[in-house]
Parts: C-alpha cells; structure tokens; sequence
C-alpha cells in the first residue's frame, strides 16, 4: 500500500481499459511532494537507462554515449547536465529459470560494468553526469515523469512516465524496438489532450 502502483490501481475506473493518464499524473505530483526530493532541473538531460533481463538496453555503452552527446548538442548550452536513472531488473520467470547456475550474478556484474563504462565515457568527453540507482522505483519513476528532457528507455512502464509529463521527450532506436506500440502516437495524443502544437 502507498505505492503509485498500488494507489493507481485503487483509484482507476476498473470497467475501462484504457491507460487513466489525469490519475497517474494526480498521483506522481502527490508522490513527488511526499517523497521529498529535488526535482530535475531545467538544465538535466534525464535518460532511462533499464537494465536487467531480455528488455534490458543491450547496446553499447559508446552507442549510449554518442547518443546523449548528439542530443545535448542539439539542445544547446543551457542543458549542460546528464543524469542516468537505472536499476537492475529481472523478471521472476528469469530468476526461477536461472535460480542455481549464477547467470543472475554475472548478469548483474555485466550491467554494473557496462554503467561504469558509460560514466567513465561521459567524464572523458568532460559531460557533467551522475548517476540516480535507488531501490525505491516510485522515486525513479517520480524522477522521470518530473523531467524537461527525458530520453526514453527500454520497456512500457518507464512510458508512462512520460506520457504524464510535460517533458521534451526523445526516443532513440533501442527504445523503439520490442514493442508493439507506436510511441510517436502514444506520445502525440499527450500533446493533443493537453492542447500542444
């Protein structure tokens, strides 16, 4: 109980089902004041970086890197801070499959090395960046429905952050490939429902 996910599911109207976007955005502006943590500022560049199992990012950490370097590029002088807000993940069916041959582990080692990799790149191309990993995953999903320039990750539920937020959001390629939704016209209607160009 308390949870997003959790009062979400309280409050919607159960008879649809369609995403009820007005009562998650209700419910991240309520979490966010709760949970108490700085916002990101209008100079971050927030990007979703998922890691874990077969929905996790698989590309390189330089594919990665020149991603955000393009992209800061593109948005000017006055976005100057990169934040990566990752966790490992993986799924119950993955950890019972693989509960007794350590692949969990090295899986694990693998992701945590290709993080280093990335922010080793970034310092080296003299990027300001940090790195957001908390065990509370409203508090991330809070950070990224929070952001003014989001780089979409791997994976739906990350969507819906932003899909409540008012943020610039960029799409790059491993975020586009498997899934079966159209994430332009996803991200379209939330510009027309909140009256957008």
């Amino acid at each position: 109980a308390g949870t997003l996910l959790y009062e979400y599911a309280q409050r919607i109207d159960r008879t649809s089902e369609a995403p009820q976007w007005p009562i998650l955005a209700e419910l991240v502006r309520y979490q966010s004041q709760r949970l108490g943590f700085d916002l990101p500022g209008h100079e971050e560049l927030i990007v979703h970086l998922r890691l874990g199992n077969a929905k996790g990012y698989v590309g390189t950490a330089s594919d990665l890197a020149d991603y955000v370097e393009a992209r800061l590029a593109e948005l000017g002088p006055s976005v100057s801070r990169v934040s990566i807000v990752t966790a490992v993940h993986f799924g119950a069916s993955f950890l019972n499959h693989h509960r007794d041959d350590g692949q969990p582990a090295r899986a694990s080692a693998e992701n945590r090395s290709k993080v280093a990799e990335i922010m080793r790149l970034f310092a080296e191309r003299g990027l300001r960046a940090r790195l957001i990993s908390r065990a509370d995953v409203d508090l991330d999903f809070c950070t990224l429905a929070n952001a003014r320039h989001l780089v979409l990750g791997n994976g739906h539920f990350y969507l819906c952050a932003a899909m409540v937020s008012g943020a610039d959001t960029l799409v790059p390629p491993w975020a586009r490939s498997g899934t079966d939704l159209d994430i332009d016209e996803l991200l379209g209607s939330r510009r027309r429902a909140s009256g957008s160009p």
